[in-house]
């Protein structure tokens, strides 16, 4: 008797922020999970895909590769979609390797060959090179320095934070991989994205920063996973208590506020959290993302060095 392979469907757009492709997503998500635990084999249809958004892809491709690190054994296959560009992103990234796919590549789509991706456990700069062309003319001082501490700042939190205790969902194998990043240079801008599979920063809030929980229900009686993180941000002290510590996710932030023509995001839990043109903006889903996804633009020309550039500087130096 012939076995059953599982065959899970990506919906057409990947992508976490919006409702409808989201709750997809993370239902699709959900549904590989399920199934490598019972199946030797499971098939990653893409065939409907015809949208890639970075934070969703990024978050799936972790989601993949954490299933890899658990299930030694198991057997991812895909089954390509019917859009070029589509092939091309999940080719260039990785997802048709982890897949054992063979695709050649026919097209150079300018916002698809630029992509790099790293992963790892550690706190460490080596894997920033991996992400980033050090010898990139594009890359002025100011700005490698800001993106290269908010790289530190946030694997930094992903490491330390987010895999205090177990998420529903799954195992994740945090010591084989902790965090995951993409990033590429396009039209001028820089763009870096993090994930972790943590409890996410709502939850952790609650178990190691619970001041935040008493200033914020002086204000609401009911805060959500946007106001935690918005709070999180915004508090001056830091998630471990120690004074000498600073506030990874106010560095964070910083890098995109000090210039309008940046942008900041996080996902975690129903929350997303942005900043555009100074302005924070606060948002809730009805689903929950299981894990952490930071999210910033940059402009590759820096008019002037701000204070966040110099803070940064000073936790570079201080080690």
């Amino acid at each position: 008797m012939t076995r059953f392979t599982p065959r899970i469907a990506i919906p057409e757009q990947i992508g976490i922020s919006k409702e409808e492709s989201r709750r997809l997503l993370l239902d699709a998500v959900k549904k590989i999970h399920n199934s490598v635990k019972n199946n030797k084999c499971v098939y990653i249809d893409f065939s409907k895909t015809v949208k890639v958004y970075t934070e969703g892809m990024l978050y799936l491709y972790a989601e993949l590769e954490n299933i890899k690190n658990i299930y030694k054994n198991i057997i991812i296959k895909c089954i390509k979609s019917r859009v070029s560009k589509v092939n091309h992103v999940l080719n260039q990234i990785g997802i048709f390797e982890m897949c054992s796919y063979t695709f050649s590549p026919c097209s150079e789509y300018n916002d698809v060959i630029h992509w790099k991706n790293t992963s790892g456990v550690d706190v460490t700069g080596a894997k920033f090179d991996e992400i980033i062309d050090p010898d990139s003319e594009l890359m002025e001082l100011p700005l490698a320095l800001n993106v290269y501490g908010g790289f530190i700042e946030a694997i930094k939190n992903a490491r330390e934070h987010a895999y205090i205790k177990k998420r529903e969902l799954s195992d994740v194998a945090s010591l084989k991989t902790a965090w995951w990043v993409f990033s590429q240079i396009k039209e001028q801008y820089i763009h870096v994205s993090i994930c972790d599979l943590g409890i996410g920063i709502p939850e952790t809030v609650h178990i190691q920063w619970k001041e935040i929980i008493k200033s914020l229900l002086k204000e609401i009686r009911t805060p959500n996973d946007a106001d935690i993180i918005k709070a999180a941000i915004e508090t001056p002290s830091s998630r471990t208590g120690e004074r000498n510590r600073g506030n990874g996710l106010k560095t964070i932030s910083g890098i995109a506020k000090d210039d309008e023509r940046a942008s900041f995001s996080i996902y975690s839990g129903r929350g997303l959290v942005f900043l555009r043109r100074k302005k924070i903006v606060k948002l809730n889903f009805a689903t929950s993302l299981p894990g952490t996804i930071v999210c910033w633009k940059l402009p590759l020309s820096a008019p002037h060095q701000s204070p966040t550039e110099m803070a940064l500087q000073k936790i570079l130096h201080e080690g």
